[in-house]
């Protein structure tokens, strides 16, 4: 991470603190441009889209986050997450244990994990088909 980049990622998530999305938003770009190779810019960059309903948008960012560090269980939990909204539970729960293998003692993702598995066998057969198939990340 770059100095400058982080000195963005750190404004972002100010802004983002304050509710203020949009500059939260125009500083994680910054910060990209600044280290394209800035994970946390890129996985806050992903939560920041998710404010403005693009899960779609924000799943490219956890993917880019997740490129440059496999084992960034942060970004594979907002993955998960993303899935659940876009009710891709199972392919969600997969992101869920892989973040608790970066991290056992990861609680949000152990909630996460139990409240994706819960939606699962509510919804049965529903669940079976849902969503396509994430790529396949590398171990």
């Amino acid at each position: 991470m770059s100095d400058k980049s982080e000195k963005m990622v750190a404004k972002g998530e100010k802004f983002f603190a304050q509710g203020n999305f949009h500059k939260a938003l125009k500083a994680f770009k910054s910060a990209i441009e600044f280290d394209p190779g800035d994970k946390v810019a890129w996985n806050n960059r992903g939560v920041a889209l998710e404010e403005f309903g693009k899960v779609e948008d924000a799943i490219e960012c956890y993917k880019k986050a997740i490129k440059i560090d496999k084992d960034f269980g942060l970004a594979w939990n907002n993955r998960g997450y993303a899935l659940v909204q876009q009710g891709k539970f199972k392919y969600a729960v997969k992101c869920y244990r892989r973040a608790l293998k970066i991290d056992p003692e990861d609680e949000l993702a152990k909630e996460r994990l139990k409240q994706a598995i819960k939606l699962i066998s509510e919804l049965g057969e529903e669940a079976e088909g849902a969503g396509e198939k994430p790529e396949k990340e590398k171990e």
